[in-house]
């Protein structure tokens, strides 16, 4: 049996403290982007159910029934994906199964953390700090998700609808929802969010939706895990941002923001 949480979880979890920690005195000093925001931050990603209104538990309700409701289509699509095999190592699904790879966020967001802090460069520091917030939030909530429903991967069973809870150690009953694509939307998210020009955002999706597919053709995940996945992604990359720009709004308005290490613009006629 595969020890998935620990694969997958905690040993980028413990990186992400300990590169926090070593530019601890820079980011504290500057009171922002620190391993107590990170915290939280996080705090406050758990409360936020108790401050839903009703179009949140509107669009909570939307993706479950909209999850359960391609459930029922799961063993068609699989079926289909599995007549042709001749892509299934291809360079193209290859990539969309490595940008859902933990060490892809956990890289990345290291990278332009650690390339943010030692050149001052805020954009950057901000952009890494994002993935690496994202990607936990993101991966520990995916975790407590396959733990808790159990059911079964479609290379195991022809049943979509075969649970096992609580296999806790058991990688094949961890089909629900998909971590690689949670962990890809997650990503994607936060790079739109941090890019400039419509084209850019929405482009910044197209890796993600790689991911997905490459869950559903390599036959690791049921199309409806694949679907909720992308959801809780995108979700928590969002609340990542938006968090962030309710307490950007707080500055001087005289701040003049530090212009990016990298910037993209990408002209919508």
């Amino acid at each position: 049996m595969k020890t998935y949480i620990s694969k997958f979880h905690f040993f980028y979890l413990l990186i992400f403290i300990f590169t926090l920690n070593i530019f601890k005195t820079q980011l504290l000093a500057q009171n922002h982007y620190n391993f107590k925001q990170f915290i939280t931050e996080g705090g406050d990603l758990i409360k936020r159910p108790v401050k839903w209104n009703l179009g949140d538990w509107l669009t909570l309700g939307g993706l479950a029934a909209g999850s359960y409701a391609i459930m029922h289509f799961d063993e068609n699509v699989r079926s289909e994906m599995l007549k042709n095999r001749s892509f299934n190592e291809s360079a193209v699904i290859e990539f969309g199964r490595m940008y859902g790879e933990p060490y892809t966020s956990s890289g990345l967001g290291l990278f332009f953390l650690i390339q943010g802090v030692s050149s001052n460069n805020k954009a950057n520091e901000k952009l890494g700090f994002e993935i690496l917030q994202s990607f936990v939030y993101t991966g520990i909530i995916t975790q407590i998700a396959k733990v808790t429903f159990g059911r079964t991967r479609p290379y195991i069973a022809d049943n979509a609808f075969e649970f096992n809870p609580f296999q806790t150690l058991n990688d094949n009953f961890f089909s629900f929802f998909s971590g690689h694509t949670s962990i890809a939307f997650s990503l994607s998210t936060i790079v739109s969010g941090n890019v400039e020009g419509t084209g850019w955002k929405i482009l910044s999706y197209a890796p993600a939706l790689l991911t997905g597919f490459s869950r559903i053709y390599q036959n690791k995940h049921w199309t409806s895990d694949v679907f909720m996945g992308a959801a809780v992604g995108y979700l928590v990359g969002r609340f990542v941002i938006n968090t962030h720009k309710e307490k950007e709004n707080y500055r001087d308005v005289n701040f003049i923001p530090p212009q990016p290490f990298i910037s993209f613009s990408f002209p919508i006629k």
